[in-house]
């Protein structure tokens, strides 16, 4: 493995990524629906404050039920030096940082899953992480 060497490298490091759970349903009919509802659900469980196992979970289906995805996925993180960090910000890394680096893994699975004969691809726009954090019913 090539590595970058950068004097803005994060305190973070993601240990391993795994996808755990893929489910994937669509009826035989043409997909005529064009919006689709998203939920999603996180749980971070942190070990200490050094690490982390973040579960991201993203359901994905159509009003008409023409179309269902479900996908979970687990990352691994540490944290380098947390003794040099205050808890806030141990917490706050933990929080977003550990989401916002998974969401691109989710978007990107997402895409490759739903890229079927006969239907469009879906694509997860952006979101706002921070939102999604302090949204407590996800």
């Amino acid at each position: 493995m090539l590595t970058v060497q950068s004097k803005y490298a994060s305190h973070l490091k993601l240990i391993r990524l795994a996808f755990t759970n893929i489910k994937f349903i669509r009826s035989e009919q043409p997909i005529t629906c064009r919006e689709l509802n998203i939920g999603i659900k996180r749980n971070i469980s942190k070990e200490n404050n050094s690490s982390a196992k973040v579960t991201l979970q993203a359901q994905i289906y159509a009003e008409d039920k023409s179309l269902e995805l479900e996908i979970t996925m687990i990352g691994f993180f540490e944290l380098d030096a947390p003794e040099h960090l205050d808890q806030k910000l141990i917490d706050t890394i933990f929080e977003k940082n550990t989401l916002s680096i998974m969401f691109p893994y989710l978007r990107s699975q997402i895409s490759l899953i739903s890229t079927q004969p006969g239907m469009p691809p879906i694509i997860i726009p952006p979101i706002n992480i921070n939102n999604l954090v302090d949204d407590k019913e996800t």
